[in-house]
Parts: structure tokens; C-alpha cells; sequence
């Protein structure tokens, strides 16, 4: 709503909500369901095995389990369907040498763009620095720096979660949406820089909303 309330994206844009949050809503909706149906059990033998069962997962996890929110498949993301593509990101503690925070309370809010530092090369010499940070979108270095190219923000990763996060991924670059789902991810530094020419393209209307 805020690309298209500023002019920055086609009015087309919209039309991805439906197709993004329909199915993680049905998907939610019936796993609350069927939450429900588990903990509300009459009969009293199948709720004893219940317990049982239960209590004995988490004995073997050795804490309670997290509920898994599914990912969103379809709408503004990325046209190539990398690992990370469409799930919630993480949000590390990061320092930018004055102070400590969540990143998104550092950086701010809009686009992120997170990257190693060894990228930053490859996308200035695409030109792409100065149109990412013109069109709103926050270039964020994750690492151990809290300086470095002033076309960048560098913050300290202060529990070294983006650096786990990237390792998962078998990433280098990875875009986040301002509701904090992924746009896309990348490996390589051309992979990067076609990761963020596709972002940079669909902020300024110049490529064609990327539907799968």
C-alpha cells in the first residue's frame, strides 16, 4: 500500500495480497483446528493417550515445540525460488556502533538488503548502490564492522544470527520485505546482482510483477 500510495509501484501490486495470504490463512485457519479437536478430546482413554504421546515428544526434544507458521508461495517475490524465498525472516540483535538493537529497529523499516561484505564490490560496479538506497531500500552488511562503504549500513552481528541465518541458506544476499518475509535470496555475487536489479526494477515499475 505504501509503494503504490507513493507512486513507486503499479497499482497492480495489490492484487498480490489475495494470492499471498489465501492459502497461509487457510493454512493457519486449519491448523487451529485441528489444535482445537486435539485439546478438547471427550473420551477420556484417547485423551490419556494423548498425553502420553505428547509428553513423551517433548521429553525427547527437551522443550516444547514451536508452532511453524507456513511460508507464502505466491506474489512479490522473486522469480527464482531459492531456499528462504517467501518464509519469515530472523530478527538478530546487531550494533551500529552506538547502539544495540533488533536490526529492523537500527536499519529501520522498508526493503532490506542483506549481504556479506564481499558483495558490496560486485553490486557498485553494477550501479545498483545508489538506485537500491534512492528507491528506499536499506543495504545492510551483517558481520563483525560497524563502518565500511557509506553506501552501506554495517552493524556488528552481535550473536552471529544472520551469520547462521546465511549458512542455512547456502546464501550471500538475502532481500526483506517490510513485513519481514523474504523476497529472495541469492549465492553468487551475480546472482546477487540479479537479485537486486529484479527488486530495484519491480520498485520503479521498469520489470513485471513477479507472480510465482
Amino acid at each position: 500500500m505504501d509503494l503504490v500510495q507513493r507512486g513507486a509501484a503499479d497499482e497492480g501490486l495489490l492484487d498480490t495480497y489475495q494470492s499471498e495470504r489465501e492459502p497461509h490463512v487457510r493454512a493457519v485457519t486449519e491448523k487451529g483446528i485441528e489444535l482445537g479437536h486435539l485439546q478438547t478430546l471427550r473420551d477420556p482413554d484417547k485423551a490419556a493417550e494423548r498425553d502420553r504421546r505428547l509428553l513423551a515428544r517433548r521429553a525427547e526434544a527437551g522443550a516444547p515445540e514451536a508452532i511453524r507458521l507456513p511460508g507464502l508461495d505466491h506474489g512479490l517475490f522473486a522469480r527464482t525460488s531459492a531456499a528462504g524465498r517467501g518464509q519469515l525472516s530472523v530478527q538478530g540483535v546487531v550494533d551500529d556502533g552506538t547502539r544495540r538493537d533488533r536490526l529492523d529497529q537500527i536499519a529501520g523499516g522498508g526493503f532490506h538488503l542483506l549481504v556479506r561484505e564481499e558483495l558490496l564490490d560486485a553490486l557498485a560496479s553494477a550501479h545498483l548502490l545508489d538506485g537500491l538506497t534512492s528507491a528506499g531500500v536499506r543495504v545492510v552488511v551483517p558481520g563483525e564492522r560497524t563502518t565500511g562503504d557509506p553506501g552501506a549500513l554495517f552493524v556488528h552481528d552481535v550473536d552471529g544470527t544472520y551469520r547462521d541465518w546465511f549458512t542455512d541458506l547456502s546464501c550471500s544476499a538475502v532481500v526483506v520485505r517490510p513485513d519481514f518475509y523474504v523476497f529472495g535470496t541469492a549465492g553468487t555475487p551475480d546472482a546477487a546482482v540479479a537479485l537486486a536489479g529484479e527488486l530495484l526494477g519491480t520498485l520503479r515499475k521498469e520489470a513485471a510483477l513477479p507472480r510465482g
